[in-house]
């Protein structure tokens, strides 16, 4: 899902065609407010995917041949947040020892599971989740969330926040989100 398509869900669900306009045609009436409120939409977006790998990790794997000994971890499609195992090609567990920026492991081929950290999206970036993963509208409820309660707009950041915590419970693979509790907002 590119991050430019969700905010333009976002926008349409706040009444913001001017955000809309902005993104389509590069023109709004305001164009400095609404640069300004890109920003916001953007920065908003990027809190509420860091939110959601609290509740929902970012579970990659990658390939790896290993001939020196040891997988670093700056050679990997992501940034590693941690190793969730490691397999061989027949699918059985293997030793390693990790360290601050390598796994220490003997040589061979290894299907490595990891958990990433997201990287801040801009406006044309694709987002790290997939629309299997997390549906877009949750992002649109989140942004929608943050983007009232940077205008001031509480009561309704409330109701966007009740959207997103039952989309979450509701949407995410339940049976991976025993337990879960989303975090209490304060709404002033």
């Amino acid at each position: 899902m590119k991050l430019k398509e969700i905010i333009k869900s976002t926008a349409i669900l706040l009444g913001r065609e001017d955000v809309i306009s902005f993104i389509e045609n590069g023109y709004a009436e305001n164009v400095e407010i609404t640069k300004k409120d890109l920003l916001s939409f953007v920065w908003s977006a990027n809190f509420v995917i860091n939110e959601l790998t609290t509740y929902l990790p970012i579970e990659r794997w990658e390939r790896r041949v290993v001939i020196e000994g040891k997988i670093p971890f700056d050679t990997l499609n992501h940034r590693i947040f941690k190793i969730k195992e490691i397999l061989d090609l027949d699918g059985n567990k293997v030793d390693y020892k990790a360290f601050s920026d390598y796994v220490k492991i003997k040589n061979g081929t290894y299907d490595f599971f990891y958990y990433c950290v997201p990287t801040n999206v801009s406006l044309e970036d694709e987002i790290i989740y997939t629309e299997t993963e997390v549906p877009e509208r949750i992002f649109v409820y989140g942004i929608a969330r943050e983007m009232c309660m940077i205008e001031g707009r509480f009561d309704e950041a409330e109701r966007w926040q009740k959207k997103f915590e039952k989309g979450v419970l509701d949407s995410i693979k339940p049976n991976r989100l025993k337990n879960v509790v989303i975090k209490e907002r304060a709404f002033y």
